[in-house]
């Protein structure tokens, strides 16, 4: 399980396939210490045993949050294990260090690439072409420090599954598969139909009785003000069944708000999501797979 807390609002890319490229963005936003110590102690009232693992990422970059480093303190003192998402362009060196040194229960680094040849990547990012150098040596410093860390790191280069993203993926792997990082390729989901203009994946499942396979809502999803939402494709964050300002976190699951936000965004949301299953499909699924056990015993 995990809780993904939006920290702080701020990007300082505009990927293609991300909403941050094509639709208004939200206010740069940061969360209070005060909020966040909140927030921690009412996961910890609702998940005491088995912890979620938390994230800082939704569609921001975290490492521009100003009290980064006294949150990792905060989450190694609650006992959390942290992932780690992020564009690489803000890992400097001094946060490396502090990591490294203070060790706060980082299990694994993801960044975020899509290129690592500079004109492609301002192509892809929207962003200067120079910032390739300095994410290319903040990772190679953090490679250098990754046994003090203990924490494991994986580049994902995502794209439209075309020669240029397949060759940006090769290009990934010979620089960094030496230095044991692992190179995934990845694809694109569009959004829900957000992103359909270039990512052309729109479904219409054609019933409300959907299941994620991404199992997102067994997962929390809390804004930088404290709301609680339902999926992390939900740039605006509008199926929010309540604030832990106002409401505690074990009222909020449980509560009427969310069983009606879950309904509605189903029938609003996942209906168009490539992600979604319905309970149909699934039954003929199981269904498909039992009828070919059987059929594999019997032929034995």
């Amino acid at each position: 399980m995990i809780a993904q807390i939006e920290t702080n609002t701020y990007c300082n890319q505009s990927c293609w396939y991300c909403q941050n490229s094509c639709y208004p963005r939200r206010a740069d936003s940061v969360m209070s210490m005060d909020l966040f110590g909140h927030i921690l102690q009412e996961i910890l009232s609702c998940y005491p045993e088995s912890k979620p693992v938390v994230s800082f990422a939704a569609y921001n970059e975290p490492t521009f949050d100003p009290h980064l480093k006294e949150r990792f303190g905060a989450l190694k003192k609650a006992g959390f294990s942290f992932l780690f998402f992020s564009n690489g362009t803000n890992l400097t060196r001094d946060l490396v260090d502090f990591m490294a040194c203070e060790k706060p229960g980082i299990t694994d680094f993801f960044f975020n690439i899509p290129a690592f040849e500079p004109d492609e990547y301002q192509r892809l990012t929207g962003a200067p072409a120079g910032n390739m150098y300095r994410i290319t040596e903040n990772l190679l410093y953090l490679c250098s420090k990754k046994d003090q860390i203990g924490s494991r790191i994986s580049i994902n280069v995502h794209g439209d599954m075309g020669e240029s993203h397949q060759s940006n993926h090769l290009r990934a792997k010979a620089i960094f598969n030496p230095l044991g990082i692992d190179v995934l390729f990845q694809g694109l989901v569009n959004r829900a139909g957000m992103l359909d203009d270039g990512i052309p994946q729109s479904v219409d499942h054609r019933t409300e009785h959907l299941l994620c396979s991404m199992r997102r809502f067994q997962d929390l999803y809390i804004g930088v003000e404290g709301n609680v939402y339902l999926c992390c494709h939900d740039y605006y964050q509008q199926y929010t069944y309540g604030n832990l300002r106002e409401v505690p976190l074990r009222a909020l699951l449980t509560s009427q708000a969310r069983k009606y936000t879950v309904r509605q965004f189903r029938k609003d949301f996942c209906r168009c999501c490539i992600q979604a299953q319905s309970i149909a499909e699934l039954g003929r699924n199981l269904r498909s797979i039992a009828h070919s056990n059987n059929m594999k015993r019997c032929a034995k």
